[in-house]
């Protein structure tokens, strides 16, 4: 069985925007780390730290866009291998997504926010990891329609 998240319709700014709809935040990340750490040339070792019940409205391909070019940053870090962990929470603000890796450190690569972060509401937040590399934090805002169920 394949899952797709993305959708050639919306590529290029062509075809209609579509609707947000919930979204397990687990099943996302994994469909989309999977293959990237499949072709990464060294061991990495993957931790998934999140409920599968977690869900989000952002929208799934600017948010898979999102996620691949972090978890891509932080592979090019670690050419030998290493840790790469993803937690997810709900918060009062949002739903939180937190990618860290034992890669060099902030110092090192640099931060820069990217389209598909601006586009989804949410500026990254980069910090060192105490046992080394680095961690990107986002906030994933609450829709309005999401806040006004909750």
């Amino acid at each position: 069985m394949a899952i797709s998240f993305g959708g050639s319709s919306r590529r290029g700014g062509q075809g209609p925007a579509r609707q947000s709809t919930d979204t397990s935040l687990a099943v996302l990340v994994e469909c989309v780390i999977s293959p990237l750490l499949r072709e990464h040339p060294a061991p990495i070792c993957f931790e998934l730290d999140m409920p599968v019940d977690l869900m989000t409205t952002a929208d799934r391909g600017r948010l898979s866009d999102l996620v691949t070019s972090l978890v891509r940053e932080s592979l090019e870090q670690m050419p030998d291998g290493g840790e790469l962990t993803v937690t997810g929470c709900q918060t009062a603000h949002g739903v939180e997504l937190e990618i860290a890796d034992t890669g060099s450190d902030m110092e090192s690569r640099g931060s820069r926010l990217s389209l598909a972060a601006a586009a989804l509401g949410c500026k990254p937040q980069w910090q060192n990891c105490p046992q080394g590399g680095a961690a990107v934090t986002l906030v994933l805002p609450f829709s309005d329609a999401a806040r006004k169920a909750a």
